[in-house]
């Protein structure tokens, strides 16, 4: 597999095309494409309100972005990133943590995000299926999901 930034995003879109080829929905394979790297951008706020509380959101784009990294193919050891990237599935806990971060920044990253996790497992990319439960609250409540 091809570890460099470009390549990562070639198979992607490669990805997305054999799901949506040319005779299909043009829209379709362009709009997935378009979730995951919009999701890779991570959020525009440095800081969210959650409970009344100010919190950096460096948490938060430790459990979207640098996620989404690794799940593409991006390796830890690649410092020409300059970014971070979460090749660990998340706990319960950090998922919890995750979905009440996305609550209380941009409804925009947080679609994005959402999106591109689900399009990511449907071109047969490795989330783990209780990564896409974004609902749950407290880590009891937490389901897998079959998307």
């Amino acid at each position: 597999m091809d570890k460099n930034l470009y390549g990562l995003l070639s198979t992607l879109y490669r990805r997305v095309r054999k799901l949506y080829p040319d005779e299909g929905d043009k829209l379709l394979r362009e709009l997935a494409f378009w979730e995951v790297i919009s999701a890779l951008r991570g959020p525009d706020e440095d800081s969210v309100m959650v409970h009344g509380e100010e919190m950096s959101t460096t948490d938060l784009k430790h459990y979207t972005t640098a996620r989404l990294r690794a799940i593409l193919g991006m390796s830890e050891d690649r410092s020409s990133y300059c970014c971070d990237v979460n090749s660990n599935p998340l706990s319960d806990e950090e998922i919890v943590r995750r979905n009440r971060l996305l609550d209380a920044c941009s409804m925009h990253f947080s679609t994005h995000f959402k999106d591109a996790m689900v399009t990511l497992r449907g071109l047969g990319y490795p989330v783990p299926a209780k990564e896409l439960d974004f609902h749950a609250r407290k880590p009891e409540e937490l389901g897998e999901v079959n998307k």
